[in-house]
C-alpha cells in the first residue's frame, strides 16, 4: 500500500471523519490486529503502525493506549494488560519503569514530537513518568498494594488528561 493510500485509509476512518484523529490512528492498528488474530499482540500493533505510518504515529498509538488504560484502571491496568511493554506476570519482583519499554518511549519521544508549547503545559505528565523511571517498585503476588507507588502519577494524570488529549488530537490533525 502506498503512503497516499495509507493516509486515505486513515482519513476514511469514521473516527477521523468525526474529528477523532487520534482515535483513527488507534483504529488503524487495531483493525490490522483484528485481521491477524491471536498471533499478534500489542507490540506487533505498535510495530505495524510505525512501519506504515511512521515513528510519530507509533508514539501516538502508545500514548493513546496509555490514556485509555490509565483512565480506565490506572497504571496498574496499563501494565497488567501488557500495554507498557511487559505485563504483570513478566515483571521481576523488583523493577523500575525502565523495565517497561513503552513508558520509556513515551517519556523520550514526547520531547521529540510535541511542541515546546504543548510540552510546557503538560510537562508534569512526563516529569512524573521520568520520576517513575527512577523509582524501584517491589512487590509480591500476594501484595495488592505494590502499585500504590503509582497513585501520585494516576492522580496527576486524571487532572490533566482530558485537556491534554484534546490538544493532542488537534496536533494529530496537523500531522497526517
Amino acid at each position: 500500500m502506498t503512503t497516499k493510500n495509507i493516509i486515505n485509509t486513515l482519513h476514511a476512518d469514521p473516527a477521523w471523519q468525526e474529528g477523532e484523529f487520534h482515535q483513527a490512528i488507534l483504529n488503524f492498528g487495531y483493525d490490522e490486529w483484528q485481521k491477524r488474530g491471536n498471533d499478534w499482540d500489542f507490540e506487533d500493533m505498535v510495530d505495524y503502525v510505525q512501519d506504515t505510518l511512521g515513528h510519530l504515529a507509533r508514539w501516538l498509538f502508545i500514548m493513546g493506549k496509555y490514556d485509555q488504560q490509565v483512565c480506565n484502571g490506572g497504571h496498574r491496568q496499563w501494565i497488567n494488560n501488557g500495554y507498557a511493554g511487559l505485563d504483570e506476570a513478566d515483571l521481576p519482583p523488583s523493577f523500575t519503569a525502565q523495565d517497561l519499554p513503552f513508558l520509556c518511549d513515551l517519556v523520550r519521544d514526547s520531547r521529540r514530537f510535541l511542541s515546546n508549547d504543548l510540552i510546557g503545559r503538560y510537562i508534569g505528565i512526563f516529569d512524573n513518568m521520568e520520576k517513575l523511571n527512577r523509582k524501584r517498585v517491589s512487590w509480591s503476588d500476594d501484595d495488592d498494594d505494590y502499585f500504590d507507588n503509582f497513585d501520585e502519577l494516576d492522580n496527576y494524570y486524571y487532572t490533566v488528561n482530558e485537556q491534554f488529549m484534546k490538544e493532542l488530537n488537534a496536533y494529530v490533525a496537523t500531522k497526517f
